[in-house]
């Protein structure tokens, strides 16, 4: 997904797994002349589902030693995903870095690879418009932003920032370049719908990293690794168990979240909820409620809310023989 305009182009891809395995976005790029002036970017927007089965067949994904999958908004396997990006000239081949992003870093780094500055207050623009009508981007460049752009735009937490330095994503440009070592993320927040269930902090002086469950799901039944029964475990309500205090695990040793720490075990203990504490408490104090983005009542008026693999406005998802999507195509 995504365009090219101009002289200099970024295009943004948020491809289908199918496609960018078969290797068609990548030839279609270099069938085009396109593969030195764009920038590539494959991820997950969540680990595997663990609830999809088939009898004793694990059909969802598998996520290795990582604990929980999708629709855990806190527990590593459901929001811990791979990057892979490709930009020659741009990016060092064969880097590897192990550090935790967002994908709501991609709006930012775009923006920063054009040559242009992120928007300093959302109120500015419209959201029936396309986000780069708020770019202020350089000649050489110009940047069409595509659905990641709506993400960072509305945030992914469906609530709105107030003040400057309202977006929360970070340019990645600093960490893939190697000028620095560490995310621009202290902390990242980690929701499952608009409940916040987790809270991750990299420390700035001792690199290591630590993570706050205020709220996990319930699994079913007692003992599974997941909530089988449900298409997804819950956000809230009877399919939750809130922690007070909150579960720490210290992910630099303990990547699999397998051993809770105590006060006991672990001296920083209370420190370091204290400190994870006061930053989702100036976190919560930049959020203001919204209405939900993608609620029925938004999204039926505004067809740009909504997927659409036909040729709009007949928007009927169909494949053929050979898997290809009908329209739009590159």
């Amino acid at each position: 997904m995504g365009e090219v305009h101009g002289a200099g182009r970024v295009c943004v891809l948020c491809p289908d797994t199918c496609l960018l395995s078969e290797g068609k976005i990548l030839h279609t790029l270099e069938r085009n002349g396109l593969t030195n002036t764009t920038l590539t970017y494959f991820a997950s927007d969540h680990g595997g589902h663990l609830e999809a089965r088939d009898g004793s067949q694990q059909l969802g994904g598998w996520n290795g030693i990582y604990r929980g999958g999708k629709g855990m908004g806190g527990w590593e396997g459901g929001i811990r995903v791979p990057g892979l990006l490709r930009a020659p000239g741009v990016l060092p081949p064969g880097r590897e870095i192990h550090e935790p992003t967002s994908l709501m870093d991609v709006f930012p780094t775009v923006v920063q690879l054009a040559g242009g500055q992120v928007p300093q207050d959302r109120t500015q623009c419209d959201p029936g418009r396309k986000l780069v009508s708020c770019l202020n981007t350089g000649a050489s460049m110009r940047v069409y932003a595509c659905a990641y752009a709506y993400v960072e735009y509305y945030s992914a937490t469906k609530k709105e920032r107030r003040g400057p330095g309202v977006i929360d994503g970070r340019s990645l440009l600093p960490l893939l370049r190697g000028e620095e070592g560490q995310s621009g993320h202290e902390f990242l927040f980690h929701y499952c719908g608009t409940e916040l269930h987790a809270a991750r902090w990299h420390q700035r002086d001792g690199g290591r990293v630590w993570k706050v469950h205020y709220t996990t799901p319930r699994f079913h039944p007692p003992g599974a690794g997941a909530c089988y029964g449900h298409g997804v475990c819950p956000c809230s309500g009877d399919g939750v168990i809130h922690h007070r205090p909150p579960l720490l695990f210290e992910l630099s040793s303990d990547p699999a979240e397998a051993w809770p720490l105590s006060p006991d075990s672990e001296p920083l203990f209370h420190t370091v909820v204290a400190r994870v504490d006061a930053a989702v408490a100036e976190h919560r104090e930049t959020l203001s409620p919204v209405p939900q983005q993608l609620s029925l009542s938004r999204v039926l008026w505004r067809p740009w809310l909504q997927p659409c693999c036909g040729t709009f406005p007949f928007c009927g998802c169909q494949e053929d023989g050979d898997n290809t999507p009908q329209k739009p195509g590159l």
